[in-house]
């Protein structure tokens, strides 16, 4: 699945914006919802606790449409 540039800055900018990530963590969550991550994968838990981490920071649940 792709994403277009327009949505990916989106994404970015608002990364940006909430509580502090790690460019590396930023990196993983993005992944996780371009779903580039094998499930079940120990990578693919801690993508998911971190965007369900910044989703509760935010007060979101629907980050990617």
């Amino acid at each position: 699945m792709k994403m277009s540039a327009a949505r990916g800055h989106v994404i970015i900018e608002a990364l940006s914006l909430d509580e502090v990530f790690t460019e590396a963590e930023k990196e993983m969550i993005i992944t996780f919802h371009e779903n580039r991550i094998m499930r079940g994968t120990d990578e693919y838990r801690m993508a998911r606790k971190l965007a369900e981490k910044r989703e509760q920071t935010r007060g979101d649940v629907d980050v990617i449409e």
